[in-house]
């Protein structure tokens, strides 16, 4: 299988950055597709083309298409990409599809905490998100003008 991995700007999108990572620090390879973020919104229309949703990250997942000895099979000559979008359900899907890769914790236990932290990393500090955008290039000094309601995350 071939995996492709539809992105934006790294430097402004922490789920773009997410998923890039996690192929990067694991050594699955990928072919990266980056695209430009135009407006300054994450729902970019022209984005459909590969995201049901029109956001990034999205992944293209390509069947392997090599043929099989037995003329009985059938093979599909170009079939469609199963298509998995969102950073957490990229990095689900590769938990499942590479059991051997070291993506969550071996013990059910340490497991299930894991997901819980991935699961508020991903959805949770609305407070942060909305007062402090992503951008790796931007250096804040800690202790200046704390914004309403990001102290408490």
């Amino acid at each position: 299988m071939a995996y492709h991995l539809h992105i934006t700007n790294k430097n402004y999108s922490s789920w773009s950055l997410r998923a890039w990572l996690l192929f990067r620090q694991l050594d699955i390879p990928f072919t990266e597709h980056l695209h430009p973020l135009i407006s300054g919104t994450f729902a970019q229309p022209q984005w459909r083309a590969f995201s049901p949703v029109a956001h990034v990250p999205c992944l293209h997942i390509l069947p392997d298409t090599t043929t099989t000895n037995n003329p009985s099979d059938t093979i599909t000559p170009n079939p469609p990409p199963l298509v998995v979008w969102d950073s957490l359900a990229i990095t689900e899907h590769l938990a499942e599809s590479h059991p051997t890769k070291p993506i969550y914790p071996s013990l059910p236990a340490a497991r299930a905490w894991a997901r819980s932290a991935v699961a508020e990393m991903h959805a949770g500090f609305a407070a942060i998100r909305q007062q402090l955008g992503f951008n790796i290039g931007v250096r804040i000094a800690l202790g200046e003008g704390v914004f309403p309601g990001v102290e408490g995350e």
